[in-house]
């Protein structure tokens, strides 16, 4: 009798999960992905990324075609002041499933269940949380300790009108935001420029 395998199952369709799903496509390991919310426009907003060093590895785990297509991904400034919001489809799986919430995981010697609230459940070899910050994954595996540690950070916001001709050097390094941290002082600092 011949064996079967059991895929990757990928709780979240975020950012991570979905690169992960990438990845893994890239090199032919099945998996399968679940995403909580109903569908792609569910949450009625994106989200940005600014990786600066972290760019070849990123690239690595996409296939040429949608390294290709990374410039579809761009901010655009005319669609943010018409007051648009993407969807752009990026990673185009057709292996997910939405509207899967995980209610409970079973941990066996070489497998895993997962159960979800609609009824339905998945075996896998390996599970995968990559449903954020409120994870039911984490919460499943870990019910004592799976609190998120609370960062010492604090934020301060202010907005400042410059002249064109001010903001000028800022504005060539990036026309819309630039980053980073000062190591003397472990501050990390934001700097956003938007025209009135």
């Amino acid at each position: 009798m011949a064996s079967t395998y059991t895929p990757i199952l990928i709780v979240g369709a975020g950012i991570s999960g979905l690169t992960l799903a990438q990845a893994l496509l890239k090199e032919g390991i099945p998996f399968q992905i679940v995403e909580q919310d109903d569908s792609l426009l569910s949450r009625g907003a994106g989200w940005g990324l600014t990786i600066h060093w972290a760019l070849p590895a990123f690239l690595d785990l996409l296939p040429q075609e949608l390294q290709e297509r990374l410039p579809e991904t761009y901010v655009n400034k005319e669609a943010v002041n018409k007051g648009e919001i993407g969807n752009f489809a990026f990673y185009d799986l057709n292996s997910g499933e939405w509207s899967k919430r995980l209610a409970n995981l079973n941990i066996y010697d070489e497998s895993m269940s997962a159960h979800f609230d609609d009824g339905t459940s998945c075996m896998a070899d390996l599970v995968v949380g990559c449903d954020g910050i409120y994870s039911s994954v984490r919460r499943t595996c870990f019910p004592s300790s799976y609190q998120n540690y609370e960062l010492p950070i604090r934020m301060l916001g202010v907005g400042v009108p410059y002249s064109t001709s001010q903001v000028e050097k800022i504005r060539e390094l990036d026309p819309f935001f630039l980053h980073g941290s000062d190591p003397r002082s472990d501050a990390y600092l934001w700097f956003s420029c938007m025209s009135p």
